[in-house]
């Protein structure tokens, strides 16, 4: 059988839901409220309860909600803000539009993680925050962290964009710091049909000002300050909050597919697959393993009709973005390795049985 695995199942979920989501887009335009309609708040009421926050505010991306949170913690020219090499380009982008200084910290041998010890390196006098990014469906506890920033006057900001769903020790990401964002892009677990994010905090001052920056700066009938427009649809606000109902379901079906991945490559010696312990859930928003022969294993699996992706190839100061900009970035020597090794395999509750035992065959006859 010629197999042709997807990389994303997009496709896949929308034929299989096409029903639900054509009855949602009616019953959302059929009332003409497009924008700011009664579905966005139902949406950011119950995210925000699944995440154990006070408030939430829906934007347009996970971009915006990150640029904003460092706004409304006044982060700007002359500011240091953590984060780790290791990320996708948003977590960077949006400290250089504040204008603030990006430090760069490694990551843990052998995972995903940040160290506080790394942390308590790298700050200086001029540190206002950390941004601290769980990667791929899991993630690490942070409460030593999260204590230390607080006991030192650092704002924390958890870059949960991949983690909705994790839990620790029965604590949700979206829940660390003083801001969460998240995001909705097609590739996450709950996703819009476009781009989405959400901002969420316990502090009622942050709530209030990101609620005026995502309309223009607008209170009530005045504009306050200079704003944006950064806001999600009705229609994609019921589509999120439908897709929330069911994600229990959806990290099981996910859970299930990584478990197959898991048991039948167990045994093989050129690839580690993911860590997690027994304290911290795991919702495989990515399945990603590591191999020292990655670029060799991805052309194989790529012959035989599998579409797979590398998550990251490259740290995040070595984009040529950041050349025209300050930063620090000393001592990385774990994450760099991390570039080379990755591989990212299809995961996704659409995935069938036979196209997940094909794929696990075809990594067992790889020759390294």
């Amino acid at each position: 059988m010629n197999y042709s695995i997807p990389y994303y199942g997009l496709k896949r979920f929308y034929e299989q839901h096409a029903f639900v989501i054509q009855q949602l887009l009616h019953k959302s335009f059929s009332n003409g409220f497009f924008l700011d309609g009664k579905e966005i708040e139902e949406f950011e009421h119950a995210i925000a309860q699944y995440c154990h926050r006070k408030y939430a505010v829906s934007v347009g991306s996970c971009t915006d909600a990150l640029y904003f949170s460092l706004l409304s913690l006044g982060i700007g020219k002359g500011d240091e803000v953590l984060l780790p090499s290791f990320s996708f380009i948003s977590t960077l982008s949006a400290i250089l539009r504040v204008g603030a200084c990006p430090v760069f910290l490694d990551l843990q041998k052998n995972d995903f993680s940040i160290s506080l010890n790394e942390i308590k390196q790298k700050r200086t006098s001029h540190t206002k925050a950390l941004i601290s990014v769980p990667l791929f469906g899991s993630t690490q506890d942070y409460s030593e962290i999260e204590q230390w920033c607080r006991e030192n006057h650092i704002f924390f900001i958890e870059d949960a964009a991949q983690a909705l769903g994790v839990n620790i020790n029965n604590r949700p990401s979206g829940s660390w710091g003083n801001i969460s964002c998240i995001s909705f892009d097609p590739s996450k677990i709950i996703h819009a049909f476009g781009t989405g994010g959400v901002i969420l905090t316990d502090d009622y001052s942050i709530y209030q000002y990101i609620k005026q920056l995502r309309y223009h700066g607008k209170k009530e009938n005045n504009f306050i300050h200079v704003g944006f427009n950064s806001r999600i649809s009705t229609f994609q606000a019921k589509l999120l909050l439908w897709q929330l109902e069911h994600i229990n379901s959806i990290i099981n079906q996910r859970q299930s597919i990584a478990h197959k991945y898991i048991h039948e490559l167990s045994s093989l010696l050129f690839i580690e697959l993911p860590k997690f312990s027994t304290n911290v859930s795991h919702t495989f928003h990515k399945f990603v393993i590591k191999s020292p022969f990655r670029d060799l294993l991805k052309k194989h699996l790529e012959a035989n009709g599998i579409q797979v992706m590398v998550h990251y190839p490259k740290l995040l100061f070595d984009y040529s973005l950041i050349n025209s900009y300050s930063f620090r970035a000393e001592q990385i020597l774990h994450a760099r390795q991390l570039t080379s090794e990755v591989l990212s395999l299809p995961l996704y509750p659409e995935l069938t049985e036979n196209e997940q035992l094909h794929i696990c065959n075809c990594i067992k006859t790889f020759k390294p």
